[in-house]
């Protein structure tokens, strides 16, 4: 135990002296102090038994980064749920606690726990590739705003043409020198199915840049974003690709997408430009 008199271990003389407490009372309280010297001892967790995370705040200032400083109650949380959560931290972080007296009056026994978590063996089902749960559009799921629709796809070698899932084997069309290259057309397709998210009627402009070619045997992640342009009704556009593995993101689109009911930038109207008179080859005849 640390004395929050004098900063340091207490000893058992200490806390036996009536006049102890009377000093701690009147005396100023060197919590920090306290502190400095659990971590000189090598404390790294510390649970804190008060109304509120006042003191774990505090100590929070006197402690190197990674030390764990858990609150067992708090004002905004029922005391059972409060520590409960602090006790389940505690444990997970290396802590012990004592949870057969914890569950000593439930019906609660102890289980076997499945070994892959710590085996590191993965006994899950590989995606189907080209699927749209392998690409992130599974039923149901909303992308985030600025960051529509990101999900791996892969081209895979077969014996005599690349393979794809069965809901993109127009794919195996697009086999150019050898690789799977997805088309513009796809591109756009993924722009405008993500300005239906943010409202947006239509592709405004679209400006390709490196063609967009699936790796044989590992994923490759697509990431599709929007911004909207401040003061304007159209958002911007840009399509990415990384493979699995891969720090760096490579772009293959950029574009605007107009809001819907937005009008249309005006174009020039077709015809000879003002000032200027048709021009006729000798010989020639109007057909």
């Amino acid at each position: 135990m640390v004395s929050n008199l004098t900063g340091t271990l207490a000893t058992a003389g200490e806390v036996r002296d009536p006049g102890y407490w009377v000093r701690h009372v009147r005396e100023p309280v060197r919590f920090a102090d306290g502190v400095t010297a659990l971590e000189a001892l090598g404390v790294t967790r510390y649970a804190e038994l008060g109304p509120d995370r006042v003191l774990a705040g505090l100590a929070g200032q006197s402690v190197a980064a990674g030390t764990e400083l858990i609150a067992v109650l708090h004002r905004h949380q029922a005391e059972p749920t409060a520590l409960l959560s602090g006790l389940a931290r505690l444990h997970v972080t290396g802590g012990t606690v004592d949870w057969t007296a914890f569950f000593a009056r439930s019906a609660a026994r102890p289980v076997d726990l499945p070994t892959y978590a710590f085996q590191r063996q993965r006994y899950w089902p590989p995606a189907a590739p080209g699927t749209e749960a392998g690409a992130g559009r599974a039923s149901g799921h909303r992308a985030s705003p600025g960051e529509r629709g990101r999900g791996p796809v892969r081209g895979r070698r077969g014996a005599d043409r690349h393979a794809v899932g069965a809901d993109a084997a127009w794919l195996a069309d697009h086999v150019i020198g050898g690789s799977v290259l997805v088309p513009a057309t796809a591109l756009l397709e993924m722009a405008i199915r993500a300005g239906d998210e943010a409202g947006c009627g239509g592709v405004a402009e679209l400006t390709l840049g490196s063609a967009l070619i699936l790796p044989e045997r590992t994923a490759a992640f697509l990431r599709v974003q929007l911004k909207p342009v401040a003061g304007q009704r159209r958002h911007t556009f840009s399509i990415h690709s990384r493979t699995d593995g891969a720090q760096s993101w490579v772009e293959h689109a950029t574009g605007t997408l107009p809001r819907r009911g937005s009008r249309p930038a005006s174009t020039p109207p077709c015809g000879r430009p003002p000032g200027r008179r048709r021009w006729t080859s000798p010989g020639s005849t109007n057909g």
